[in-house]
This record gives C-alpha cells, structure tokens and sequence, in this order.
C-alpha cells in the first residue's frame, strides 16, 4: 500500500460564520486551523519544516508568531512558546493581523499543494472579519491560493459588512459570484433516489422546499 502525503496534494480548509455565536475571525481561525491540525499529523520532519519557514524572519511571521498563537493556539504545538509581539496602535494592529494571516496562507499555499479555503454563511461576519478576508483576497503575493465564500442572497441588506465587502472586492477585481439557484424536484427526486430509494422520495419532498441551502 502506497501513502501519499497529504501535505503534497490540493488542501481543502472550512469555516462557518455562527448567527449567534459572532466571534471576530472566528470562521477563517476556523480554517487555517485545520491546516495546522492537518500538518501536526504528519511525521516530525514535515513538522520541524514548517516550524522553520514560520519563523524565518524573512519569508515567514517571525516576530508576529505570537499574534498567530494567540489566535490558534495549535500553532505552538509547531513552533514552541512565543515571546510576546510589541504593542502596537489600533491601525498598526490590524494591519499586523492582515499580514500574519496573509503570509500563513502563503506558507500553507504553495505550487505544489494549492489551497481552497471554503468560509460559509457570510451574512453573519461582523466587520473586522470580512476586512481580514478582504485583505486575503487582495493579496497579490498569494498566489496558489482560493477563497470561495457562501452567503443567503435574501439576508444581504443595503449598507451592511458583507454588502460593503462585495462591492469592495468586485472594484478590486477579484470577484467572482455565482447564484445558486434552487433545485427541481426531478434534480431532487434523482439525488435522493440514489441515496434513500424511491420510496421515501415523495415524503420527503412533502417536507423540505428545492432551497438549496
């Protein structure tokens, strides 16, 4: 048997924004920390290579590991305890933040192993979150990367974040947008076929509407 290392194929990260529980990043600290989950199963010399490259004070976070930890704390399961970064202004702050998260996705994201991050229910991301994700998005140095995100379209208000953030990212070029129309009850009548059987199929379809979502 032949095991291929994971780490060298396309690598597939989620996360989901939560109505109720608005946590500032809370679904992209949710993806990126599945990588680094995904790089501590591997054997210890993949480990002590990436531990490397994130502190390397030129092509990794160097002296901002520690702003990386303290918002996935996995991350020191790699690179040991941090020294605190400096302190910093508000501004200085997030642009920090955006820098760190953006050369993590740079260290993750390479020709060999390309990245897709998945962030869904974007309806529900607060401000500071889809200004990170703009940033991401935005950053012409990551090259090997893509980020599809996923929103209700009848949730998606004048003068809100995410509206902001969609008319932001298609000036800068870098949208794409794709309407997912609802399925016809043959689509659906098809798929459940496959899964259930025929016999439960026009129950069910007495039950959930052709919404997607």
């Amino acid at each position: 048997m032949v095991m291929m290392n994971r780490l060298q194929m396309p690598m597939i990260a989620t996360g989901k924004f939560d109505q109720f529980n608005r946590r500032p990043f809370g679904a992209i600290i949710a993806a990126v920390g599945q990588l680094v989950d995904l790089v501590l199963t591997q054997d210890s010399s993949q480990v002590a290579m990436l531990r490397a490259r994130i502190l390397s004070t030129e092509t990794g976070l160097g002296e901002n590991t520690s702003v990386a930890i303290a918002l996935i704390p996995s991350i020191a399961l790699i690179t040991g305890p941090r020294p605190p970064a400096p302190v910093l202004g508000q501004t200085e702050s997030q642009n920090r933040l955006d820098r760190t998260f953006g050369m993590l996705l740079r260290l993750f994201a390479t020709p060999s192993s390309p990245l897709l991050l998945f962030i869904d229910d974007l309806q529900w991301a607060d401000a500071s979150s889809l200004r990170l994700l703009r940033a991401l998005v935005t950053d012409s140095e990551c090259r090997f990367s893509m980020v599809v995100g996923a929103y209700r379209d009848d949730e998606l208000l004048p003068a809100t974040p995410l509206a902001h953030f969609l008319e932001a990212t298609a000036k800068a070029g870098v949208l794409h947008t794709l309407t997912i129309r609802p399925l016809g009850c043959v689509l659906i009548a098809n798929l459940l076929a496959d899964s259930i059987g025929f016999a439960s199929i026009f129950f069910v379809l007495l039950f959930f509407s052709a919404d997607p979502f």
